[in-house]
């Protein structure tokens, strides 16, 4: 198919496999779903959102799952198809040359968490560089995934709250295009909050993941009551790789000592 740059234009987005044997449902989708929308940029650094078409062109995993689909929008008049799209469409901060500027929440809750709505706007970053001539692109994950399985929740927990004095870790995110391996490696703030509220329950099991830069630092894991108190503090040692990589999976056990 013949990639128009300008006008209406539509690009056939396939995703990069994942190597691992964890199950890929709850954030970190690897298959695009009917409503997707990536972010395409323009020759200008700005971005526009393209849909995924229904009824369109799709190449099926082996479980059902589409792991190709075409995204249809348009550039605006006056401007031309640009070098990259990102999904999420949240995450985008900025494009300035080959700098592209992704932003990583440092506030989450487990109310969004746990609401397939918002999950999309945690979901693992992907990016994919468009080549003039084509219209075929394929995303790549760009951050080191942290699967946290907390269970034996204290109803008193207010917060859990991760952190490094190695690493700045959320916040805004540059990748450089024109590097071989694209991948965030330093954000612009060191830590990221997780308010638990009223899904603090000794009951649940709790699964958390957290996009963080790639990378070998240790994060700080520290537990607050209601009342802002610390309850527990732990050290994580990792080398966080790339998401299509390798996945960090650490089980944290938080007791209940009865505040």
């Amino acid at each position: 198919t013949t990639l128009r740059t300008s006008g209406k234009v539509e690009l056939c987005a396939s995703i990069e496999d994942i190597q691992t044997k964890a199950s890929m449902g709850t954030f970190g989708e690897i298959y695009w779903k009917s409503g997707d929308k990536i972010a395409v940029s323009c020759n200008d650094g700005t971005f526009v959102e393209f849909t995924m078409k229904t009824g369109g062109l799709t190449i099926n995993g082996v479980d059902g799952g589409i792991k190709k689909a075409v995204f249809a929008g348009e550039i605006p008049q006056g401007k031309t198809l640009g070098k990259v799209a990102v999904w999420p469409v949240e995450c985008v901060k900025s494009l300035e040359g080959d700098i592209l500027t992704l932003d990583f929440p440092n506030t989450l809750s487990a109310r969004d968490l746990s609401d397939t709505e918002q999950q999309e706007k945690f979901a693992s970053p992907m990016v994919a560089l468009i080549n003039g001539s084509t219209w075929d692109i394929n995303f790549r994950h760009v951050a080191a995934r942290m699967n946290v399985q907390i269970s034996n929740i204290d109803k008193s927990i207010g917060k859990i709250e991760l952190s490094s004095d190695e690493r700045m870790i959320c916040g805004e995110m540059a990748l450089d295009l024109s590097q071989t391996e694209i991948a965030v490696t330093e954000g612009s703030e060191n830590k990221i909050e997780v308010d638990f509220g009223e899904y603090a329950d000794i009951d649940k099991i709790f699964g958390l993941c957290i996009y963080l830069p790639v990378g070998d630092y240790s994060l700080e894991m520290n537990t607050f009551d209601a009342d802002g108190n610390l309850s527990e503090a732990k050290t994580i040692e990792e080398d966080y790789k790339r998401a299509s990589d390798i996945f960090s999976d650490i089980h944290y056990l938080l007791l209940d000592r009865g505040y």
